[in-house]
């Protein structure tokens, strides 16, 4: 219920709760699969810009120079799972692979990556407790165990040890952070742009209540303090909020923000979320009612209603 500027009360019932929680996940779900598409849209584009091509082609030279991956750029551990090399085969690889990465001086400077991973051969044991190297002339060299545990051990060395070193090349680390951070920054304004499809646009489109899909589908609207239709202004600030804090601040806080307003939302009088009462909204029922775009319109609607009355002596006389 809402008065305007000359004191006429129009009355909505206040949405359901589950109307409002069930119309927001379907948005929810609209938004996000749009944002997934324009990703992979803008991915495409990105990958064909001239700039970002140059910056992928020298990671992956330096990837070729590590050794530590295939042709096809894909790190030999996971290249070898489906392999039709014999266990000694994939062992005897990456233990070559392994020893001529710690003495490529493109990526150290001395020997200290290599010490290291020969400390981690000193003490490797397999599930008896037994060592699995010996040491021999200042290596460590394998034991007369199963192809199977040096194989693992590889394995493990590869992907907790070699491709994180990669970072100490100064020029790896920078392109890679910087691949990550063009990645980040297209999947926020993708997600973004798909969020204003869903909430911003839509209700733009189906002006009246102002409406989602959502909100469409489960007969609700959003109206003003004055039980108008929301104005442009209020409705962007209202759903740029919802984008900063109960879109992207609820994935970085575990959804803190939603669980606050979905509990203003369940004990306030008027049905209010944090949303509604940081703008001044409300989310009604509308399943028997629709929304004035305007105060002129409730005007001529109502003497539209009074005339249709009269000519259809819906009326009574009284003395």
């Amino acid at each position: 219920m809402a008065e305007n500027e000359n004191n006429t009360v129009l009355e909505y019932s206040k949405a359901r709760i589950y109307q409002r929680v069930f119309s927001f996940f379907i948005d929810l779900f609209l938004a996000v699969l749009l944002g997934m598409i324009i990703n992979s849209l803008c991915g495409l584009v990105t990958s064909v810009v001239p700039k970002y091509q140059e910056v992928l082609q020298e990671r992956i030279e330096l990837q070729d120079q590590s050794g530590l991956f295939d042709e096809n750029q894909k790190l030999w551990t996971l290249s070898l799972e489906g392999s039709d090399m014999t266990i000694q085969e994939k062992k005897e690889l990456l233990s070559t692979r392994l020893d001529e990465f710690y003495h490529n001086d493109v990526f150290f400077e001395d020997d200290t990556f290599y010490q290291s991973y020969q400390k981690r051969k000193s003490e490797a044991v397999n599930e008896k407790g037994e060592l699995l190297f010996q040491l021999i002339s200042g290596s460590y060299v394998e034991k007369d165990f199963s192809d199977d545990v040096y194989y693992s051990f590889y394995q493990k060395e590869f992907e907790n040890y070699a491709s994180a070193a990669l970072s100490h090349n100064v020029r790896f680390a920078d392109l890679s952070n910087l691949i990550v951070r063009i990645s980040v920054i297209e999947i926020v304004l993708s997600m973004s742009v798909g969020f204003a499809l869903s909430f911003v646009i839509m209700p733009l489109i189906l002006k009246r209540g102002r409406k989602t899909i959502g909100m469409y589908l489960f007969k609700i609207s959003l109206v003003g303090g004055d039980a108008l239709n929301v104005r442009g202004k209020t409705l962007v600030f209202r759903n740029a909020l919802l984008l900063l804090i109960g879109y992207w601040l609820t994935i970085f806080t575990f959804g803190i923000p939603w669980l606050v307003s979905l509990t203003m939302m369940t004990f306030s009088k008027t049905g209010q979320d944090f949303f509604d009462y940081m703008s001044g909204t409300y989310v009604v029922s509308t399943k028997d009612k629709d929304i004035y775009l305007d105060y002129a319109e409730y005007l001529a609607r109502t003497e539209e209603s009074k005339k249709a009355s009269i000519e259809n002596r819906d009326f009574e006389m009284t003395r």
